[in-house]
């Protein structure tokens, strides 16, 4: 079968998502694909991709992928390892994923960010979600404080 990524080689039911993780190791899975990786809304991990790549990185010309970039300092913090399809790769905890969301609200569909904002009202009362480690995140992400309020009205 051709593949649209020279050196990846695939059958016919091989997961896309998964190819492009193999040809991309150091992205990130963020927003609208860790949501549907988690479980969070009802879509399934389907085009566009959104990845986090460290600021510098070079464009990636495929309009399967909507890259975001990241200041390496904080690039990786809030990561979790997953695996599909035998590729291992990175994707930020759901703690790190709230706060992505508040981040980037504007470049994602509004149905997803409803959707992620009720699981996160739900956990918040169920009494499962990680404020300590939220609140470790907020103090070394830019404009922490504002995400930080912004969930204190908005998820708790």
């Amino acid at each position: 079968m051709d593949h649209p990524f020279r050196g990846i080689y695939t059958q016919e039911n091989d997961d896309l998502f998964a190819s492009l993780m193999a040809r991309y190791p150091t992205a990130i899975a963020t927003l609208e694909t860790a949501l549907s990786l988690y479980g969070i809304t009802d879509s399934f991990v389907t085009a566009p991709y959104f990845l986090s790549f460290n600021i510098g990185y070079r464009p990636v010309n495929d309009d399967r992928i909507f890259q975001i970039w990241e200041n390496k300092k904080t690039r990786l913090l809030g990561t979790v390892a997953m695996e599909r399809e035998g590729v291992s790769f990175q994707c930020y905890d759901k703690e790190r994923l709230l706060l992505e969301l508040f981040r980037r609200e504007k470049i994602i569909a509004t149905e997803a960010f409803q959707a992620a904002i009720f699981h996160y009202r739900k956990l918040a009362n169920e009494g499962k979600l990680n404020l300590p480690k939220i609140r470790e995140y907020c103090e070394k992400l830019p404009k922490g404080k504002l995400y930080r309020e912004r969930i204190r009205r908005e998820i708790l």
